[in-house]
């Protein structure tokens, strides 16, 4: 079996699948469109970067060819977009919680930077919702702490000034690249391996009024309004951005990308193995609010974590595109993704799958409770 090809036609699979969720994406309503499209922008670096890694020539990216956005380059972009997926767990928790912070404060201070006396006068009676919290269907998918994370990589080319006029063209140019690089190795089996896309058809059921948001007051504590009954309200938040991902990816992207697809599986897959190492991070590191109730869920997955991903390469088969080399003795069949997850963890791939996304449930029901917003 040669793994090369093998990789290479999983990822033209999936690139093609991501290029009707792009269309499904473009054709939602513009509310819906930005947010949905902040939040899946990371995921859409992970399949650029799989190009480069299964395309590229020895010594050079492929997608160093495609350029600089404002004197950086759009692979160094990429990467550090891609890497937004960790959500600052790969950090030390107190770093990570302290950028957190700062990106915060950054945007309220630009939120006021033009503020004259009276508007200066009112906030300091009644304070500056600088929070922002994006609901779907009533769950929280999304928050301005979160995809200030996701952006990180743009802001920090205007000196974290969001009021600078370069940066939304930045971002712009960055996702126009990015959905063209896909669009190009897509278009490889589009019409010809694969039906051609045809981008009117690709239509979600969403509707504007499906989603809301509230704004919250976070930075000033005197006139603070979120998160009341936590003592640590950095702590609270940087697990708030961790329940508004695993939310996504629960309720958003199925609706996004077909709901058999190997991108889908990935996906969740992905933002379950993140979610549960950096909440078994905190709690040896006695920063997760522990009590009698939520210690038996978190035991019970954990359990359930280990039993999918100890002693294999499962983890690193679905952050990359490139299967493992153990790989080439495993048992193929029509969906490459699927036999590889039955060979990593010898389980089938069904009671796998339900296993995680009943975890990823229960999940956000305990961090529902420390992160109440109220």
């Amino acid at each position: 079996m040669n793994l090369l090809d093998v990789s290479r036609r999983q990822l033209l699979y999936e690139l093609y699948e991501s290029k009707k969720m792009i269309y499904r994406i473009l054709n939602l309503p513009a509310e819906a469109q930005s947010l949905v499209s902040m939040s899946i922008s990371p995921f859409l670096s992970l399949l650029c970067d799989g190009i480069d890694n299964l395309f590229s020539e020895e010594n050079s990216k492929l997608s160093e060819s495609l350029g600089l956005i404002d004197e950086v380059s759009f692979t160094k972009l990429m990467s550090r977009n891609r890497a937004s997926i960790k959500l600052l767990t790969d950090k030390k928790i107190s770093n990570a919680i302290k950028i957190i912070d700062k990106q915060l404060l950054s945007f309220n201070n630009a939120l006021t930077k033009d503020y004259n006396i009276l508007q200066k006068c009112y906030v300091s009676i009644f304070g500056q919702p600088g929070l922002g919290v994006y609901f779907y269907k009533g769950a929280a998918f999304a928050n301005t702490s979160q995809l200030s994370i996701y952006q990180d990589m743009f802001r920090k080319m205007t000196n974290n000034d969001i009021t600078d006029s370069r940066l939304g063209p930045i971002i712009r140019n960055f996702s126009e690249i990015q959905s063209s690089y896909i669009n190009s190795f897509a278009s490889q089996i589009e019409g010809n391996l694969m039906p051609k896309i045809e981008s009117k058809k690709c239509k979600v059921n969403i509707i504007d009024s499906n989603f809301l948001e509230k704004d919250f007051i976070f930075s000033n504590e005197a006139k603070r309004n979120v998160f009341m009954s936590s003592d640590d309200k950095n702590s609270t938040l940087y697990l708030f951005n961790l329940k508004c991902q695993l939310s996504f990816s629960l309720n958003i992207i199925p609706l996004i990308i077909e709901k058999n697809h190997a991108l889908r599986f990935r996906i969740e897959m992905i933002v379950y193995y993140q979610s549960v190492k950096t909440i078994e991070f905190l709690i040896k590191n006695n920063k997760f609010p522990l009590n009698n109730t939520n210690k038996e869920i978190i035991d019970n997955v954990l359990i359930d974590f280990n039993s999918i991903f100890l002693n294999n390469n499962l983890r690193s088969n679905i952050y990359h595109y490139r299967f493992s080399e153990d790989n080439a003795q495993m048992e193929m069949t029509n969906d490459f993704f699927i036999s590889m997850v039955e060979f990593q963890t010898q389980q089938n791939f069904n009671d796998i799958f339900n296993i995680i996304e009943n975890d990823m449930e229960k999940l956000i029901e305990v961090l529902d409770e420390i992160t109440s917003l109220i």
